[in-house]
């Protein structure tokens, strides 16, 4: 029987997949649409065509982002939801390969927590799932054999690892992340302004005018109706408005930084002093928020060219270097 083998980032927000020989698959919603009927839950969607379903949903149908904060939410829902992009990847035929795969979690989940990401993706149809720390992953892209200082600030939380070619030195997770920067935006621009905006309006915003740079500030144009108002007008929402907001958060993360770096030896933090810091996920694209945390932590921070994606990429570093991830995850003769 053949097989192939995949790499899957468990994101909270999105699910990405890359296969071996293939490289990147897909990268989709972690949602999904369902019914119960009669006890019997069954997926009517998956991913981002479930968007067009909010707000429509009848009594026995729901929307569900299976997981939270990188950790099994909705267990029924999980295994729809990957066994649907599974399907996707591998077909419908009756001989179909056996699959394994490498699931790439948070450095802050509890063995419990990362059991149930196996028993979900064993229950999708995965026949081997090997479970490696997000961070790992992302080491392995770096590859140069010293310590690293790795901050991942994603979608619902922000990851902090110092790794070294041991493994993880220290390590914790900050429930900050491209969700929270949105709600604190939402939050500012209600209290300052008395417009309440839609999430999806609010993520444009913070792409237009989320800034951590000194002495930035321009401003775009909103038609909104005011709170307790039936009238449109036109409001004007600047950049050092929007930083008001999010500074107070990044500024957390920083701390949360210093906090992992007071943790190590001197010797790892000696080469890391050297290395700086290296920042990815999704939300590290913020206009300014390496030279803030630079400035902030003392220490040079670099963004991965395409940070969105430097776990999966990790990850299929292992898959070729299977004996690599057997001495790091102490496991013998690992296939």
């Amino acid at each position: 029987m053949r097989s192939i083998q995949l790499v899957i980032d468990i994101g909270s927000k999105f699910t990405t997949i890359t296969q071996q020989g293939k490289g990147f698959i897909t990268k989709d919603a972690s949602l999904v649409f369902i019914s119960n009927r009669r006890n019997k839950i069954e997926l009517i969607e998956v991913g981002r065509g479930v968007s067009s379903y909010i707000g429509q949903t009848r009594s026995n149908e729901q929307v569900i982002a299976p997981i939270k904060e990188g950790a099994i939410y909705h267990e029924r829902a999980a295994v729809l939801m990957y066994r649907a992009y599974l399907k996707k990847i591998v077909g419908e035929s009756i001989f179909r390969p056996k699959v394994k795969a490498i699931a790439c979690v948070s450095c802050g989940l509890t063995n419990s927590e990362k059991k149930d990401v196996e028993k979900v993706l064993l229950a999708a149809g995965i026949s081997e799932v090997i479970i490696l720390e997000s961070p790992l992953a992302a080491y392995a892209g770096i590859n140069d054999g010293t310590a690293q200082c790795l901050v991942d600030i994603g979608a619902s939380k922000t990851e902090i690892a110092i790794v070294s070619r041991d493994g993880i030195v220290a390590g914790c997770s900050v429930n900050i992340g491209g969700s929270t920067i949105n709600q604190a935006i939402m939050d500012c621009l209600l209290d300052e302004l008395g417009v309440k905006l839609a999430v999806e309006r609010i993520e444009i915003i913070k792409k237009q005018l989320a800034t951590l740079g000194d002495g930035e500030n321009f401003a775009v144009n909103e038609i909104v109706t005011r709170i307790g108002s039936n009238e449109q007008t036109t409001i004007q929402i600047h950049s050092s408005m929007i930083k008001r907001a999010i500074q107070p958060l990044i500024k957390n993360i920083c701390t949360a930084i210093l906090s992992m770096l007071s943790q190590v030896p001197d010797n790892i933090g000696n080469e890391i002093a050297t290395n700086g810091i290296f920042l990815y996920g999704g939300t590290s694209r913020m206009n300014g928020i390496c030279e803030y945390i630079a400035n902030d932590v003392g220490l040079p921070v670099r963004r991965s060219e395409n940070p969105e994606n430097v776990v999966v990429n990790g990850g299929m570093y292992y898959i070729d270097h299977k004996e690599q991830l057997s001495s790091l995850l102490n496991v013998v003769n690992l296939k």
